[in-house]
């Protein structure tokens, strides 16, 4: 009887693993897709250049040391997110880089459209992001830390939450004041 509930466990925790690693591929798959768009959207509004406005955060969120496995590598993802979005440190190095961004996009036939559309897409991948950290601190793992290291892993996901949401904020001014023009 032993053996059998051991049997089942294994099976268990193997079945756990591979629904894991699944959803973990599919997540790594959709942030490589996110990633082309945003740099092909990125090098069609700045003419080819790349990205030289701005310092672009490394690592906006730091994992604890006493954070699990898993639970860091859900932070690895968001990490991902926020720098394949464009996350900046600065929001006011964002709004810079969306002012050359619409010139940019005034002076060609069609840029407008094309930057609205592009804007959007980055508008909704960013409030995904935001909601992502905000499930974050609900986590298990995140719940069974220490409360000193609850408390610094709140204070630097709510500011990079802060700063994104600003910049969201500036995106959607600037948005509205494009289409206000059309």
């Amino acid at each position: 009887m032993a053996r059998r509930a051991a049997a089942c466990d294994l099976s268990k925790s193997k079945l756990l693993r591979q629904a894991r690693n699944k959803a973990y591929y599919e997540r790594k798959k959709h942030m490589k897709q996110i990633q082309r768009s945003l740099k092909a959207a990125r090098a069609r509004s700045s003419g080819g250049k790349g990205d030289s406005e701005g310092t672009q955060a490394q690592y906006p969120i730091t994992p604890p040391r006493a954070l699990c496995a898993l639970e860091s590598a859900h932070l690895t993802v968001l990490n991902s997110r926020l720098q394949a979005w464009g996350y900046r440190e600065e929001p006011r190095d964002h709004l810079d880089t969306l002012k050359a961004e619409i010139k940019k996009a005034r002076r060609r036939s069609g840029g407008v459209d094309a930057w609205i559309k592009d804007t959007l897409d980055w508008l909704e991948e960013g409030n995904g992001i935001v909601l992502a950290m905000e499930q974050m601190m609900g986590r298990e793992g995140v719940q069974g830390l220490h409360p000193t290291q609850v408390k610094k892993m709140w204070q630097t996901i709510s500011s990079t939450a802060f700063n994104a949401q600003f910049m969201i904020a500036m995106t959607t001014v600037k948005l509205d004041e494009v289409e206000g023009y059309l």
